[in-house]
Parts: C-alpha cells; structure tokens; sequence
C-alpha cells in the first residue's frame, strides 16, 4: 500500500475520534506526571510510616531512579513488541500502571516501594513507545502536531497538579498522614485502570496492518472505519 493511498486517513478533517485517541492515548502521560509527583509529595509520610528518620544516599537515589531505570526498560521491551502489532499490547501498560500504582499502598517496606515503583516505571516506558506512536499514526495530516503536543505536552503537568490537588484536599480534611500517603499513590490507579478498556477497543493502526503486516484488505477496513 502506498503512501498515497493513506489519504483518507491524513486528509480528513478533525474528528471526534481524533479527540477520543488524543485523551486515550494522553491519560499514560498523565498518569506518568501524577505518579512522578506524588511520591515527592508524601515523601515525608511514606518515611515515618516505615520508621525512618532519615534516607541514605543509596536509598534516595533508588527511590528516585527506579521509576526511570524501569521506563527504559519498558520502553525497549515494549519498543520491540509493538513490531508485532500496536493494538495487541496497547492496555497491557496501562495494566502495569494501575496495578503498581495501586501496589504502593501496600508494600510492607521502603525496599518493597522501592521495587513497585520500578515495575510502574515499566508502564511509563511501555506507554511512551506506545502511545505517540498510535496518535501519530491514526492522526490527520493537518492535525497530527498538534494532537501530540496537547496529548503528551500538557498531560504531564496536569497529571503533576492532578497529585497535588489531592494532597491538598486530603490535609484539608485531616487525614492521616499514615493514610494520606496510600490515598495518593494508590489514586494513580484510577486513570490507568479506567482507560484500558478505551485502549483495547482503539482500531489497529492501518500503516501498521499494511507495512508490517502486509494486510491490505484489513487495512483497507480500518481506513474505512
């Protein structure tokens, strides 16, 4: 299938499908900007509910690169799944997500958290393989820059204030700083959970299907479509 005969895709005008793919595939960044945060923002509660006066050096570093050590080895895995196909594996990483984000809340110990955050790191690197790369790919011509800059751009921060506003309205109410801390990392869970199922009913990619796959006549339907 030739470049051209993707105009169908690329030509037509903004659609409702182009917003709904843009908040599908941009919750992951959100996600990844809520989750990032957060741990800064209960860093204090997290520590004296383990008891612990003090991080060292090791455990501070651990806490903060896990999270991103585990996104590069998301995005290489999940970088070479998606050669077999977008679709397939589109949802598995908001499942990573949801489930370690939720995860946090019960580990036992800083090494236990530790280790969780270095699994959801795995869903921040699956995600961003696979998220630009289906909104680049069912995006219109005109309106592909900017469906990835709102998408991916402005999701992060708002991820990042989604955590802050929880914090803030969890100490209004005097929570618990013991049950605060749990509250906050466990609510990444929502969005991550709450769009697998949109994630799994996204079409497949139709340049995939049709230079990977080399199906033609699926392709063709899912232009269509």
């Amino acid at each position: 299938m030739s470049v051209s005969q993707f105009a169908a895709i690329d030509e037509q005008k903004l659609q409702s499908f182009h917003v709904r793919a843009m908040l599908v595939t941009g919750l992951g960044v959100f996600c990844d900007g809520y989750d990032i945060s957060a741990i800064s923002l209960v860093l204090g509660p997290v520590l004296h509910s383990y008891g612990i006066e003090k991080m060292t050096n090791v455990q501070a570093g651990a806490l903060s690169a896990t999270a991103l050590v585990g996104s590069i080895v998301g995005a290489l895995v999940f970088g070479q799944l998606a050669q077999k196909g977008r679709k397939r594996f589109y949802g598995v990483d908001a499942l990573i997500l949801g489930v370690a984000a939720l995860a946090q809340a019960f580990m036992p110990s800083l090494g236990w958290l530790i280790a969780c955050r270095f699994v959801l790191g795995i869903g921040f690197g699956a995600d961003y393989v696979l998220s630009p790369m289906i909104m680049a790919e069912h995006a219109n011509r005109a309106d592909r820059g900017k469906a990835l800059g709102l998408g991916f751009g402005t999701m992060w921060p708002i991820g990042a204030l989604a955590a802050a506003l929880l914090k803030l309205l969890l100490d209004s109410f005097h929570v618990p700083p013991d049950l605060s801390w749990k509250i906050v990392l466990a609510a990444g869970a929502v969005p991550a959970l709450g769009v697998m199922y949109f994630r799994r009913t996204m079409p497949e990619s139709a340049r995939f299907l049709a230079k990977l796959a080399a199906d033609q006549a699926q392709a063709t339907q899912v232009m269509r479509q």
